[in-house]
This record gives structure tokens, C-alpha cells and sequence, in this order.
């Protein structure tokens, strides 16, 4: 049995990911995001451009919080993110990488699409005619909108998959249902817009904050290193 020090990149790759708070940002982000989800919901479809400003008229205080716990949804999830991929990463780095990329991509982009249910909102205080806003959204919207639109959808659902996949392939140091939680909220998201029922995105946000608390639980500070010490002590 030795008790020799542990070689310092064993140490390194043990320690807790550098950036303060981003863990619980992981969770709180996710948390915001079914808030925000929930709110979208109470205020009820806006399947066409004319019906965001027409939603948004009937409902701003419902609107103005949705967008603003959206941005800081967002704020929180990008760096959250990435404090999970960090974990993920120790078994899967190809994937891990890959899924914080997607999926920290997506929450960026959600930024600008905020700030433009904010525009609609404005647009309904000032109490213009929507039919306007949704002829120069509709017609006359840069294409870079409309790709941001399709970055997004991919990003928050191929990249929150890959997530879960990377986690399922942690060999038991992740909790299984973790993973599941991750691999689900992006069917379940679609499905529930899909078919404009409200509570799927909210129920997808909810999964996903599952699977980020299980992720990082499973590698809580010090807990990798306890055991390589331990490890190590018995060889």
C-alpha cells in the first residue's frame, strides 16, 4: 500500500469545473426556461406573426415576464451547459463537446428571438395594426432570422440528445435516469408543439433540469478525486 501524492494531471481532471456557480446555473437556468415555457402557454397559441402582437397585446405583463425570464434563462443555460458537458466530457469528449456546442449555440440564438417578442410587444403598446407587423416580419424579415429559427430548433434538440447520449455512456458513474431525462425532453418538447399542447415544452424543461441536477450531483466537488485517492491508496 503507498500513500504517494497523486500525479497532478489525476488531480486535475478530478477537480470541479473552474467556473463559480455554472452547476447550479445548470439546474436555475432550466428551472427559468419551464417558467418561461409555462408563461408562453398561459398566454395562449400564436400559430401566425399577426398573433404574436395580438397575444401579446391581451397579455403583457405575461409577455414581458416570459421574455425577460427567457433572457435570463438563457444567461444561465449557456454556461450551465457547459459545467455539464465538463463532467460528461471525462468518459465522452467527442460527444460531450459536441452536445454543449449545440445546445449552448441554441440558448445564444434564443436571445434574438426574445428580443423579438419584445418588438411584437412594443408594437402592440403602441397599438398599431398587427396585420402591419406581420407583413414586414413576414415579408420582408432578413433571411439570417429564418436561420436563426432553424439553428435554434436544431440546437436545442439534437444538441440536449447528444447530451443525454453522452451521459447514458458514462458507465454508471451518471445515474441512468439522467440520461433518459436528457434523451426525452427534446421528443417530448416536439411533441408538444407539434400538437399545441402547452405543457410539453414545460414538461421538456423540466427533464432537462433533471438530467443537469443528475449529471452533476453524480460528480459533486471533491468526489473524483476521494476516489482516485482511494484508489490509488489500495494499489
Amino acid at each position: 500500500m503507498t500513500t504517494a501524492p497523486l500525479p497532478a494531471a489525476v488531480v486535475a481532471r478530478a477537480a470541479p469545473f473552474p467556473v463559480p456557480g455554472a452547476a447550479a446555473a445548470a439546474v436555475s437556468g432550466a428551472l427559468l426556461l419551464a417558467l418561461t415555457n409555462a408563461l408562453v402557454a398561459a398566454a395562449g397559441p400564436a400559430p401566425a406573426s399577426a398573433d404574436v402582437v395580438r397575444v401579446a397585446g391581451e397579455h403583457p405583463v405575461l409577455t414581458e415576464v416570459a421574455v425577460a425570464t427567457g433572457l435570463l434563462a438563457a444567461l444561465l443555460l449557456v454556461p450551465g451547459t457547459w459545467a455539464v458537458a465538463a463532467v460528461l466530457a471525462r468518459r465522452t469528449p467527442r460527444t460531450a463537446a459536441a452536445g454543449a456546442w449545440l445546445t449552448s449555440s441554441a440558448y445564444v440564438i434564443s436571445v434574438a428571438l426574445s428580443v423579438e417578442t419584445a418588438t411584437a410587444l412594443g408594437f402592440a403598446r403602441s397599438g398599431a395594426d398587427p396585420s402591419a407587423y406581420a407583413a414586414a416580419e413576414d415579408g420582408h424579415a432578413p433571411a439570417a432570422m429564418v436561420g436563426a429559427y432553424v439553428l435554434f430548433g436544431l440546437g436545442a434538440l439534437v444538441g440536449v440528445l447528444v447530451l443525454g447520449v453522452a451521459a447514458l455512456r458514462q458507465r454508471r458513474t451518471v445515474p441512468w435516469c439522467a440520461g433518459w431525462a436528457l434523451v426525452l425532453s427534446a421528443p417530448v418538447r416536439v411533441a408538444g408543439l407539434v400538437a399545441g399542447v402547452g405543457a410539453g415544452p414545460v414538461v421538456a424543461s423540466l427533464l432537462l433540469a433533471v438530467g443537469f441536477a443528475g449529471v452533476l450531483l453524480a460528480h459533486r466537488p471533491g468526489r473524483d478525486q476521494a476516489a482516485a485517492v482511494a484508489s490509488r491508496a489500495a494499489s
